[in-house]
């Protein structure tokens, strides 16, 4: 008798299994997945990681540029982190059972420069880069989710300026975004 839901078969009252392993079931997961692209004024933010993986409470490095796409005008490009917070920041404040331990023991969960980072003046050719640090962890007694840092930039050509948000996620399991 063969049962095909769960690849078992009885060969003479003795059970058989049969295992099947994806090809990367033994490959190590890497803590960084992912880019993503938002417009931003005249050019475009790109970003990564976006989904950081294991929640092992380390600081992991979110990488973010800022080009312009339409590179004839000569304009000088500027790049500004101006905030970033967490929907987890009150449980994750607290600390406590299923959330890590609480900010006064570990560090803050995001370390950022808010300094405008401002590229060669008329050149927008090459774009202007920076980075910020999140943690990658999140409560797992939170059922409402993953953990999504939401990062504010401001990018600027030409003094024209432009406000996004950038979204990052700690999954509660790897290869989900929840």
């Amino acid at each position: 008798m063969t049962s095909r839901k769960n690849c078992l078969s009885l060969i003479g009252g003795v059970a058989a299994f049969l295992l099947v392993l994806a090809p990367n079931a033994f490959a190590k997961h890497s803590g960084n997945n992912g880019q993503a692209t938002v417009d931003c004024g005249d050019g475009v933010i790109t970003y990564s990681p976006i989904t950081l993986w294991p929640p092992n409470h380390k600081m992991k490095q979110i990488d973010i540029s800022f080009a312009e796409t339409e590179t004839t005008d000569a304009d000088t490009l500027g790049l500004q982190v101006t905030n970033i917070t967490s929907n987890q920041q009150t449980e994750d404040d607290a600390g406590g059972a299923g959330c890590g331990p609480n900010t006064a023991t570990q560090g803050p969960d995001f370390v950022f420069d808010s300094t405008p980072v401002t590229g060669t003046a008329g050149d927008d050719v090459d774009p202007v880069t920076t980075s910020v640090q999140v943690r990658a962890e999140r409560c797992a007694k939170d059922k409402s989710g993953p953990r999504v840092y939401t990062i504010d930039v401001t990018c600027s050509d030409e003094g024209a300026t432009d406000d996004v948000q950038l979204f990052v996620t700690v999954s509660h399991n790897h290869g989900h975004g929840h």
